[in-house]
């Protein structure tokens, strides 16, 4: 008995149609005195992004980040991204820092 295979519908798209939009740079802040800053984005869509994430560093030869910086996710909207700094040496949200890092955003499309 031969097996019969449904034949699957091959659709090809160019990349563009599913590549998500992203944003990304790198970043030297000195927080406000909550240890939270702001990301100025621009949307592709008029929405917040969909993913956005903030990278402490990176740290040069013989420093050592001894408070364990954290940067958390505060506040999304359409023209930017807030984070708040947390220090797990200290195990409370960061004052005011002066800080330096990479940040990311993406929208689905």
């Amino acid at each position: 008995m031969a097996h019969h295979r449904p034949h699957a519908r091959v659709v090809s798209l160019t990349p563009a149609e599913y590549a998500p939009y992203i944003q990304c740079a790198g970043h030297t802040v000195t927080t406000g005195d909550d240890g939270t800053f702001w990301v100025g984005v621009k949307s592709p869509n008029g929405k917040p992004p969909d993913y956005a994430s903030y990278t402490v560093g990176p740290f040069g030869t013989g420093f050592n980040d001894e408070d364990g910086i954290i940067a958390h996710l505060w506040d999304v909207t359409a023209t930017g991204v807030r984070f708040r700094l947390y220090t797990t040496r200290y195990q409370r949200w960061c004052g005011k820092t002066a800080i330096f890092g990479k940040w990311i955003t993406v929208w689905r499309r």
